[in-house]
């Protein structure tokens, strides 16, 4: 295997260039030596000596390009001069740089924040497993409750055989307080819940075990399921918190389990302590004594559309089962649990992203006309450039270079932005933007703002070199052989008039 060899050789060449640079200097001016001390050992004199030995050895500087090319990664050393020399350039003018870094920093800050909680609501998954087949289902009557929901009875009357569901569960509407009376008196968050909910969401207890079948009837024990920050900061981590007893509201209840760290109620309410759902038996004869919240997954390949047609006929048994009052406005709520938890926002925060990314745009535009004001006190340094042969596309790379460094150091001031703006956010944003106290700079929103300032520095160095800068740059350019006719000029005018020279002579 030769390649992997050359590739070693090649990638040791890479950090020990400035050592293999100066053994090559010693190298050269060694062989240089040497034909000059034989050269005098002819009969030369050590000018004669020194001039005979360069002629047969050639041109130093054109062997050390050839070594290097030999070495391999010459981009990446090209790359990193050019960095430098862009660095002191940004450095040189500061007020233009920190100009530049601000605008560009407010831009990618303001699309960093809102990514954040875009991400965290639109983009990544939900804590279940499969979440895509988890929806949220009932009966929609917007006079009475804008969610959909199923009366009791109604719900008790279906079954998962034959329905588009896998598994079918539900909870109580909404989330009431606990009162806690033991040696920490505080107030908890608590829900109900059928028995199989978890297994429906596909979560399992981290510690202790779920509700068993017996916590669906009309007198459920007084047990409980507690959260993850409940079991923290009440019982310190410990296992012995399984079997404790609480006093909620009065009642003794035991603790069964405990929930995963991630756990997320389907509303994204805070909850502190699941209990059983306990449906009376009055809830289950009365069609109208009370009310529950369906949560249900899906079979594999049944889709929501799907699973709207097949409940056609179970909404005429649920508006036939409802007041005569409502009938007429029943409508079949059925939608997933992502739609439910963002539906209402989803469009919004489309929409200020997009508005954002505007913002982004016009901020680089405005540092790409910076640039452009910039570029025409530069021109005569570009015109240098291309007269010591700097090609268009050269010219053109260092200004990408250039603007590409500027925005790093915009991203770099844009995260700084974006942690403010995030901890705005949350201070100031209405409590319907699900996951807001979530939202932050980790690693995902960072590569975020890398992907924005590469863009937005793209987007700075192209509008120069698209004007037509660098064109410019090679037409004013002096070129070489104007460069020699320019020097011959004024060695001319050096030299004495011919004509007054003859006379003399």
């Amino acid at each position: 295997m030769v390649w992997p060899r050359r590739f070693w050789l090649k990638l040791q060449s890479l950090f020990r260039r400035n050592r293999n640079a100066q053994q090559l200097n010693d190298e050269i001016q060694f062989h240089l030596d040497q034909q000059i001390a034989e050269n005098i050992a002819a009969g030369m004199s050590p000018g004669e000596a020194r001039h005979a030995a360069m002629r047969a050895f050639g041109s130093p500087t054109l062997l050390k390009e050839e070594a290097r090319d030999a070495w391999g990664w010459l981009w990446l050393e090209h790359l990193a001069q050019d960095l430098r020399y862009s660095a002191r350039m940004l450095f040189r003018s500061p007020a233009f740089t920190a100009i530049a870094v601000l605008t560009l920093g407010l831009g990618i800050g303001a699309n960093a924040a809102l990514f954040s909680v875009l991400d965290r609501n639109l983009l990544r998954p939900l804590p279940y497993p499969e979440a895509n087949r988890l929806v949220f289902f009932g009966m929609r009557i917007p006079s009475f409750d804008a969610r959909p929901f199923l009366f009791t009875s109604s719900y008790l009357q279906l079954g998962a055989g034959n329905s588009p569901f896998e598994s079918i569960s539900s909870t109580r509407p909404g989330v009431a307080g606990c009162d806690v009376g033991d040696e920490q008196p505080t107030r908890l968050a608590c829900v109900r819940a059928e028995s199989n909910f978890l297994s429906t969401f596909g979560v399992s207890p981290i510690l202790g075990s779920n509700f068993g079948g017996e916590a669906d009837g009309p007198t459920p024990p007084q047990v409980c399921l507690i959260s993850y920050a409940v079991w923290k900061n009440r019982f310190g981590g410990s296992a012995t918190a399984l079997g404790h007893t609480l006093s909620l509201d009065g009642q003794p209840t035991r603790i069964l389990g405990v929930l995963p760290q991630d756990f997320e109620w389907p509303t994204l309410a805070r909850v502190d302590v699941i209990l059983p759902e306990a449906i009376s038996a009055t809830e289950r004869t009365d069609p109208v004594a009370g009310v529950v919240r369906a949560y249900a997954r899906l079979k594999p390949g049944v889709t929501v559309a799907q699973a709207r047609a097949q409940l056609a006929s179970a909404l005429e048994m649920w508006r036939r089962a409802s007041p005569p009052m409502f009938r007429k406005e029943i409508q079949l709520g059925l939608l997933s649990v992502r739609e439910d938890q963002v539906g209402s926002i989803q469009l919004a925060l489309l929409v200020l992203f997009g508005a954002a990314f505007a913002f982004l745009v016009l901020t680089a535009a405005n540092v790409a006309n910076l640039f452009l004001a910039r570029g025409a006190a530069r021109e005569h340094e570009l015109a240098v450039r291309a007269a010591l042969g700097a090609s268009h596309g050269k010219l053109i790379a260092l200004q990408l270079t250039e603007s590409t460094l500027l925005g790093l150091f915009g991203g770099a001031a844009g995260a700084g932005i974006a942690f403010g703006l995030l901890r705005l956010f949350v201070a100031l944003a209405p409590a319907r933007i699900p996951r807001i106290a979530q939202a932050g700079l980790d690693a995902l929103v960072l590569l975020f703002v890398l992907g924005a300032s590469l863009f937005a520095g793209l987007i700075c160095g192209l509008a120069p070199a698209l004007m037509g800068q660098p064109i410019r740059a090679l037409k004013a350019g002096p070129s070489l052989s104007r460069l020699r006719s320019a020097n011959l000029m004024a060695n001319s005018r050096r030299l004495p008039n011919s004509s007054s020279a003859w006379k003399r002579a």
